[in-house]
């Protein structure tokens, strides 16, 4: 397995933002308790101003993970005024996933931040993905901030 990064295409941006937006919308749903057409229409929002230009939008990279041709996901990291990178969106294929991929594509977004002048990573991950929060651990980032949330009855 070598895993490489390679630039986002504008024409693979398209399908790429439909299923991020989807799937994203479907975390906020079960995070915040949101019905799924309201997260799904927050996380479009959001995408949407975050990504004016698509894959060309300033301080903004998006990248898909290829091992040798193999298309095996995605990822997507933006660097603040401060030159911290954070961590936007890791994706690894389904039937890619507990295989390394995931481990490689942190290092691979570590040496391209530190590349980019960046001198530290951040990343928000959902308590809902277990898996995520173990691989972030074992790689030594550590909880900075805890967010918490109460939805009330309307």
């Amino acid at each position: 397995m070598s895993l490489r990064l390679r630039p986002m295409t504008p024409e693979e941006f398209v399908p790429w933002r439909e299923v991020f937006v989807r799937e994203w919308g479907e975390d906020l749903a079960q995070a915040d308790a949101l019905p799924l057409s309201e997260a799904i229409a927050r996380a479009t929002e959001r995408t949407d101003a975050d990504l004016p230009a698509g894959p060309n939008t300033k301080d903004h990279h998006l990248f898909v993970l290829l091992d040798g041709e193999v298309r095996v996901g995605t990822l997507w990291f933006s660097i603040d005024e401060h030159h911290r990178a954070f961590l936007d969106d890791l994706t690894v294929a389904a039937a890619r996933r507990r295989q390394g991929y995931g481990r490689q594509a942190m290092a691979l977004l570590e040496a391209e931040a530190g590349a980019r002048g960046c001198t530290q990573v951040c990343l928000n991950v959902y308590r809902h993905n277990p898996a995520a929060i173990a691989l972030y651990e074992q790689l030594g980032y550590r909880t900075s901030r805890l967010q918490m949330a109460k939805r009330l009855a309307p």
